[in-house]
């Protein structure tokens, strides 16, 4: 790329942006927020501010996509981490990690060669951010705060450094996306297929049976296989296409959710699978909207709140139920996702 640094390279850079606001968002909840009783409120409160938002503010980024918008949400999450106020700066740690996705996904959606995997590879360095940060913040010392601050300047020197020079160079970055979404769809009846199928993917993966006994070993593995598979799952849709990427990605993750209750190897592949649905929903509403990356990218993460808010309220009451569920929802979700893509989808 000639003017600066290239898709993929972006992709890798963002990344780490995103690993690090996560870091430093679940240190700050978790070394100074009591999880007990109150917990689910700021899980559902830190949640609502960090997804909502990021429809409206894709918009903003939209119309103004050579801004640093993600090092003033670096900045934010900054001075959250460092006044200690409570819920409030919960609130506001979640309003600069949005600012932040939405920098991310407004830089890894442009001028992407048509491929999904930089944006892919960008969401997926967050889950290795929940778990460090959390971890961080359990174990939290005096000087473990320095961990997170360090992180977040060296993301914003890092936007600074590597992107000014394509962002300054003048020239209209271009947006190329595939057109995978069937010509009969609609665009209110994609944006509603494609809230639904993440909805189904944020709430499976609260809704997997999981008996076995999650350590603090297998939660870093569990948050390494969610990203891996989200990264990975770029890759899948570039090579395949969106309708295989489906089938590995939903179908083939069946059998390994369903199954794994009590073997973590198995439920942890079905993780990674399923995982690796995040491209292809992004991927199939930027392909119509591909001139509002931010207004795509958004529209997911509303999606995803929507389909994580029941677990705070709904309890299934068994395993067998929670199969039945977790089959239905994904096989709903595939079919639909079929129903608004092409037949011939696969990327040149």
């Amino acid at each position: 790329m000639k003017n600066g640094i290239s898709a993929n390279k972006l992709g890798w850079l963002y990344a780490f942006v995103h690993f690090a606001v996560e870091t430093a968002c679940f240190f700050y909840i978790f070394s100074n927020i009591q999880i007990g009783i109150y917990g689910w409120i700021v899980a559902l409160l830190y949640d609502a501010m960090a997804f909502l938002p990021q429809n409206a503010m894709g918009l903003i980024a939209d119309k103004f996509p050579r801004a640093h918008l993600g090092v003033l949400g670096l900045l934010i999450t900054l001075i959250a981490l460092l006044l200690p106020f409570g819920l409030i700066s919960v609130v506001v740690l979640a309003i600069g990690n949005a600012i932040v996705h939405v920098d991310g996904a407004e830089k890894t959606l442009r001028d992407n060669a048509g491929k999904i995997s930089p944006n892919a590879v960008f969401v997926g360095g967050g889950s290795f951010g929940v778990v460090t940060g959390r971890l961080l913040g359990v174990h939290s010392s005096e000087l473990t705060v320095l961990i997170p601050i360090l992180l977040l300047v060296l993301s914003a020197a890092a936007i600074l450094l590597m992107t000014n020079k394509r962002i300054t160079s003048g020239k209209q970055w271009l947006c190329q996306a595939p057109e995978v979404v069937n010509p009969s769809v609609s665009n209110s009846a994609l944006l509603v297929i494609i809230l639904f199928a993440v909805a189904v993917r944020g709430y499976i993966g609260y809704a997997i049976p999981t008996g076995w006994s999650i350590t603090e070993t297998h939660l870093v593995i569990l948050f390494a296989y969610m990203g891996i598979g989200k990264a990975l799952g770029g890759f899948v849709v570039d090579w395949l296409g969106y309708r295989k990427a489906t089938l590995i990605s939903i179908i083939g993750a069946l059998p390994f959710l369903l199954l794994g209750d009590q073997i973590p190897l198995v439920s942890l592949t079905g993780v990674l699978l399923y995982s690796m649905s995040m491209p292809v929903t992004v991927g199939i509403v930027y392909s119509r909207f591909n001139k509002m990356p931010g207004f795509a990218f958004g529209i997911t993460t509303i999606g995803l709140f929507l389909g994580s808010a029941p677990d705070f309220f709904i309890d299934l009451p068994n395993l067998l139920t929670q199969q039945l569920v977790v089959v239905a929802l994904a096989t709903i979700s595939a079919t639909l996702i079929f129903i608004c893509t092409k037949k011939e989808i696969k990327n040149d």
